[in-house]
């Protein structure tokens, strides 16, 4: 279900001039005999990303896993981004969280670098997360401006 959007990332990471890190096969991919499900996992590096890493988990019909989690360069103050989706099959639902994990929660540094979060939340309304604020603290380790999207089949198809 996701293989489009590891595609999408390894373009662009490619435009970045990154390159893919060879992990050792047992991270690379592994295959549940018991549930069927495979997890795939690429590591990629770029000049200003020390390590980004997109893993891939098929679940088939239950469930489909996208998660991706870039780490700039220990000389850059650019916050942490990562980006998870979730589709649980057997409920028809999508779950999408996209958040930086700054490395400082002081105003000025979150309004530099996490802020831009804050215009695409404002510009569509289904991020708009507050009611899921109970389950994620971003006082503690995220942004003020974490998108959360929890859908149902029927909405996403919709819109």
């Amino acid at each position: 279900m996701f293989d489009s959007l590891v595609d999408f990332l390894k373009t662009n990471i490619d435009e970045l001039n990154g390159h893919e890190v060879q992990i050792s096969s047992e991270f690379k991919e592994h295959h549940n005999e018991d549930s069927k499900y495979i997890i795939k996992n690429w590591l990629f590096s770029s000049p200003e990303y020390r390590k980004w890493r997109i893993t891939r988990l098929n679940g088939g019909k239950k469930l489909q896993v996208f998660n991706t989690v870039a780490y700039p360069n220990f000389d850059s103050e650019v916050p942490i981004l990562g980006a998870d989706i979730l589709w649980f099959g057997t409920s028809q639902k999508l779950l999408a969280i996209l958040d930086y994990q700054p490395l400082i929660q002081e105003a000025k540094y979150l309004e530099k670098y996490c802020s831009s979060l804050g215009s695409i939340k404002k510009k569509y309304s289904a991020f708009d997360n507050n009611k899921m604020k109970n389950i994620y603290d971003s006082k503690k380790y995220f942004s003020p401006w974490v998108i959360i999207c929890s859908m149902c089949a029927n909405l996403l198809l919709s819109s």
